[in-house]
């Protein structure tokens, strides 16, 4: 029999969150009562009044009128470690950014708050046998969902096998911003250099094509475990990049540029065998 939610089914609901999560419930912890809820009471906001709690007005999100730093290091970590909710028939729009340490956190919940002027909300996770919890930063805004979307192509849903460098960073110097965005999203440093990682061979093809524009070598993409693509830019070719990566920046996470100086420092170019990487062809499909 299919089930009939009332407005008193729905406040009952609540309350069970309510007493199993000690506080009041997000609209990220309560699955399908949240769309029930906007039937039922308009929005999940009114859901919430009836049941007795006090909320605050809705936040809007500004929309930047230019490509800043800032702008092209936040849109970095959502290629790399961001998700884009886009979902019509729940009404649901938001922008996710995940991390697993609290400073990374407290510097994405900074430059949110920079950029859109914005109090962002936090889901904290632990997931399976990680001993770390996962972070959850959302922004809920229609208006930055289709902004995003609209102006650099990045893709709402699951996006990890098709996303591409946006065309607004082709070969202009706001790419090094970016990059310092994917780096410490889904990149590492080493005595070697550094690795990015993706699923997307085209994304890193874009990253060797930009580079060698700015003549800053790289290896050949190669596979890496999990059928997950990686391309390698050596130490020696890696300190004109860092100069170029965080000049003027006021937003990144320290424990990547701590490891990158470190490695920097020590480094031994008679220990390093260099790519032979002579032809832009090298990395193309």
């Amino acid at each position: 029999m299919k089930s009939i939610w009332t407005k008193e089914k729905v406040l009952e609901k609540i309350k069970e969150y309510h007493n199993i999560l000690g506080r009041k419930p997000s609209k990220y912890e309560v699955g399908s009562l949240y769309s029930v809820s906007r039937k039922t009471f308009g929005t999940w906001g009114n859901a919430l009044r009836t049941a007795g709690y006090e909320i605050k007005p809705c936040q809007k999100a500004e929309i930047p009128t230019s490509i800043t730093k800032e702008l092209a290091y936040f849109l970095g970590l959502v290629l790399s470690d961001g998700h884009i909710v886009n979902n019509k028939v729940e009404c649901d729009y938001a922008v996710k950014i995940y991390t697993s340490y609290e400073n990374e956190r407290d510097i994405i919940i900074r430059l949110i708050k920079k950029l859109f002027g914005y109090t962002a909300h936090i889901r904290k996770r632990k997931y399976g046998f990680n001993k770390l919890p996962n972070y959850e930063i959302i922004i809920s805004s229609k208006p930055l969902v289709n902004f995003i979307i609209d102006n650099f192509q990045i893709p709402a849903g699951k996006k990890s096998h098709i996303i591409r460098i946006p065309e607004a960073f082709w070969k202009n110097e706001m790419f090094f911003h970016l990059l310092r965005g994917i780096i410490d999203g889904d990149g590492g440093v080493d005595k070697v250099g550094i690795g990015i990682y993706s699923s997307s061979k085209e994304f890193l093809n874009d990253i060797y094509e930009i580079l060698f524009y700015f003549k800053i070598k790289t290896w050949k993409i190669s596979h890496s475990k999990s059928m997950v693509w990686r391309i390698i830019i050596p130490i020696a070719y890696s300190m004109k990049l860092y100069g170029k990566l965080y000049k003027g920046s006021s937003f990144f996470y320290p424990k990547v540029k701590n490891a990158w100086e470190e490695n920097i420092l020590t480094y031994d170019k008679k220990s390093i065998t260099l790519p032979p990487v002579t032809q832009r062809q090298s990395n193309r499909l």
